[in-house]
Order: C-alpha cells, then structure tokens, then sequence
C-alpha cells in the first residue's frame, strides 16, 4: 500500500509542476489502433467467443476470478435476444455443486452450456463432473480459472497450480479433454473447439488463469477474426453396433444413442444426441434410457471406453505451437517437427506463454536462440501429441530444455516426465530443467532468463 501512495504522490506532484508551467500532456493517439484492436479481458474474450460458438445457456456460482465469464455471457445473449426466454437462459445457484448439476442438465436437452468457476470450485464439483462425464452429456464446457490456493482471509494470487485436479477430478475413469488457451489471443478460438469435442459426449475442462483473464490486454477485434466453425457431431445408427466388440463402435453408439433434442441457437435444427450412457450392449432400450447391469464384461467395457473416446476425438485436439522469434517478430505455428531448431528449448503453457515470448525476444538481441512449444491441450496426450513432444525435446542437448509453468510442483513437467510423454519402455529420459515460480505474482522476462541462466538481473 505504501509504495502505491508513493506513486500517487508522485503522480500528484508531476502534475501540479505541469500546471504551474502551463504545459499539458499530448498522448498520441493511433489511427490503425483504434481501427483494428480492441482492449479486452481474457474473460471478456472467452464468453463472448463461446456466444459466437453457440452456447444460449448458462450456470454458475459466482467466484473470483471467474465470475466475469459469466456475467459476459448474460450481457452478450441479453444484447443479442433481449429478454426471449426462448433465446437464451441464464441461472444463478447457491453452490458449485449445483452450478455442475444444472448445467449437465441443460447439456441433456443438446443446448451448449459454458459456465466458469475456480480451485474451490472444482473442489466440489467432483462427484457431478463424474456423472456428465460417463453419462456422456454432450455441449458443455467448464472454465477453471485458476488462482493462488483458497482465499479465504487473503488476497486471491495468480497461480497455474489446478492441471492435477483438471485431469483428475471425478476419478481417473471419468473421461476428460483439458485445454489450455495460454495466450490471450487464444480465448477467442478455443472455445469454439473446445465446444465441438464436447458435442461428442465429451467432458471438457478449459483452463484460464487469474493474470490472462482479469487484466485487460490489446487484441484484435472480432471483425478480424474468422467466424467459428460450429461442428455437433454425425448421427451414426449401423445396424451391427450392438454386437461389435470395437470400442470405437461403441463409442460412438454411446455419443449419438438416438436421442431427439433441439439445437440451441440454430432456428428449425434439430441433432440426435443421448443423455445417459449404458453399459450394457444388449438389450439395447432405443429410448436412450439405459439398462441397468452388474455383468462384469459391462463394467469393463464402460472402463475401456475412455479409450475409445481418445480416438474419437484426437484430430479435433489443438495441436502444439511452437514460437520462434526472427527479424524482429514472433511467429507461432503448428509444430510438426520440420522446423529448424535453436540451441534452447522452452516448454509452457497457461499464464507463462505471454512472458516466454517476451524472454524469448529479448534473448534473441543478445545472441540466444530460444524455441518455445506452446501445449493447449494438457490432457489426454495422445500418441502424436507424444511423439511431437518427443522430438521437440530430442532436438536440443541434454540439460537444455526447460518446462516453465506457475505452480510449486511442476505439474506439466511431470506429466511429461511420465509414462504419458517420456517413460516409455526402453527410453532414456533426459534432464528437463524446471522453471517454477509460486508466490502468488507473475511470471516475469526476466526470471524466466535468470533460470535458464541466460540473462536478467542477478
């Protein structure tokens, strides 16, 4: 508090010296600027895209810092539909917990939902999630924007500490998709993917961060950006489903399982789409009811589904970036393994993705040549997000390859250091350096530079 006074006085007093000189301050204003860009919030970003990609209903508990999202999402359908209870439908609960129900209930009826909540959220949201996820419940996607712990008695910090529970919450059974935007950019278009996987009867979790969110950047207008593809699925009834023993098939029965429901948003579309998944194969109650089983071969086959569902979707999962800094700009591209390689390598994600770039520019002044893999999708990682991951890391000399990310434990690294990435049989794992950085501040340039002993101040 007392350093903020002192600016203030400061401010004060360079004003005051201004006035009795009789000078005023002149900002240059810029045309191109003004035209072409906007200033948002990561918020502000993530809900108005997830209005452009469909969704016409909302549930939610308010919570910092995720209570934005939500409130974006009522003045953008409300500017859009007026007060139409037809249009659109927004519903504010006493809990979490009844945030996650209400909103797998809406998912049933084929609406897109989008609801947002924080660490203590997902905390009690656990034993719903399972439900939406092995009942299949197609369209709805929950934002966790992560802070620093509980804020109970104290400030809320920014943090990337929630990728453990992401990917676990519910129960490792209970299939997921965890994306992660990471630069702001980003909120305007992971939404809309994150919002076709889930119309697979996938469970989708994306990941925001307090610093990406609540502050407010300079970004593109929507205007320049391309409308979103909005993708709901294929109906597919074969007739051999029931007796197939492929889990893709399966799968598939399962997402689809012929339930007639209304396309929220698209006026006389209508998609085939179930609510409540079934273990078991036969008998097969066309109603899309379910039946109840305690057969063995049921329960395994229900377990082996996560499975299938990975392969479902697997083309649809954002693929890693990487950035490379040359003449003065930072280009981001799909990695597909054919780019030349600098001497560095720099794995992020979430909130360290602005400032690796940042790093990255100015390392490349004084003669260092950083590359930097962006992941969005953080969970599940397939087999050629793997072997993408792989290489990147294979192309830089042992030791040279670091992992930064806002938490104490490191928890993207170790995933990667896992059977997931890296511990796979018969390989030898090289040493990734850990950059991690947890008291409840940003991360910066120049710590990013210190750790990887490259620069910044000592």
């Amino acid at each position: 508090i007392e350093i903020n006074k002192g600016w203030i006085e400061q401010g004060i007093e360079l004003y005051q010296q201004q006035k009795e000189n009789n000078k005023s301050f002149h900002l240059p204003t810029f045309d191109s600027l003004e035209k072409d860009y906007m200033l948002a919030s990561g918020n502000q970003l993530g809900a108005l895209s997830s209005v452009r990609a469909g969704v016409r209903l909302n549930a939610r508990y308010p919570i910092t810092p995720a209570t934005d999202w939500n409130i974006w999402i009522d003045k953008a359908l409300k500017q859009l539909y007026g007060d139409d209870p037809t249009k659109w439908f927004s519903l504010e609960v006493g809990s979490e917990t009844q945030a996650m129900m209400v909103a797998s209930a809406m998912g049933s009826g084929g609406a897109r939902v989008s609801f947002a909540t924080s660490l203590p959220g997902m905390n009690n949201m656990g034993e719903n999630f399972a439900y939406h996820s092995h009942a299949n419940i197609p369209g709805t996607v929950l934002w966790n924007i992560q802070r620093k712990g509980t804020a109970t008695g104290a400030p809320s910090r920014t943090d990337d500490g929630d990728l453990t529970i992401a990917t676990t919450l519910g129960g490792s059974e209970a299939f997921r998709v965890v994306l992660a935007p990471g630069n702001i950019e980003s909120f305007m278009t992971t939404p809309a993917v994150a919002h076709n996987i889930a119309d697979r009867g996938i469970a989708v979790i994306g990941i925001g961060n307090q610093w990406s969110n609540m502050n407010t950047y300079t970004v593109p207008k929507f205007s320049s950006i391309d409308e979103p593809i909005i993708d709901r699925g294929i109906v597919r009834t074969p007739d051999n489903v029931l007796n197939s023993e492929d889990p893709i098939a399966y799968a598939r029965l399962l997402e689809d399982n012929l339930g007639k429901h209304h396309v929220a948003g698209i006026p006389g579309a209508s998609m085939f789409r179930g609510a409540i998944a079934k273990a078991e194969l036969s008998p097969y109650d066309a109603s899309g009811g379910g039946v109840y089983t305690e057969k063995s071969i049921d329960v395994k086959k229900h377990a082996d589904l996560a499975a299938a569902k990975v392969d479902l979707i697997s083309d649809m999962l954002p693929k890693p970036n990487i950035i490379k800094y040359n003449n003065g700009r930072s280009i981001s591209e799909v990695y597909d393994g054919s780019q030349e390689n600098g001497k560095y390598g720099l794995i992020v994600w979430s909130s360290v993705v602005e400032p690796a770039r940042e790093a990255q520019a100015i390392l490349e002044k004084q003669g260092y040549d950083v590359d930097i893999l962006q992941l969005q999708t953080v969970h599940p990682i397939t087999k050629e997000h793997r072997d993408l991951i792989k290489e990147f890391i294979d192309k830089y000399d042992n030791g040279n390859v670091y992992v930064a990310e806002q938490n104490r434990d490191g928890q993207l690294r170790k995933i990667i250091l896992s059977e997931s990435v890296l511990a796979t049989e018969g390989t030898t794992i090289p040493k990734i350096n850990l950059i991690n950085k947890y008291d409840g501040f940003q991360m910066t340039t120049d710590y990013i530079m210190r750790k990887m002993n490259l620069g910044g101040n000592k």
